[in-house]
């Protein structure tokens, strides 16, 4: 895969998967909110702009949240819907 094409997309893996994890920092918490609009920034080079709907748009918020109300994975709710 192309080098620009990929970078994003890795960069965006890894905002979930820090953001998913069972510890983080605030100061993580922080530097993910600045990094998030620089990698859609990068995906909209790519991508066509039907691809950014609002699901796409909400992960933005997903770093802000995790600093109001605490890690992901204490409010998922898989383990009761298994």
């Amino acid at each position: 895969m192309d080098e620009k094409v990929l970078e994003p997309l890795v960069d965006l893996s890894n905002y979930f998967k820090q953001l998913c994890s069972r510890t983080i920092s605030m100061v993580v918490l922080e530097q993910m909110e600045k990094n998030i609009a620089v990698m859609f920034c990068k995906l909209e080079r790519i991508f066509i702009p039907a691809f950014f709907n609002v699901m796409v748009h909400l992960a933005m918020h997903l770093a802000i949240e995790a600093k109001v109300v605490g890690l992901v994975i204490y409010r998922w709710m898989y383990p009761f819907e298994r």
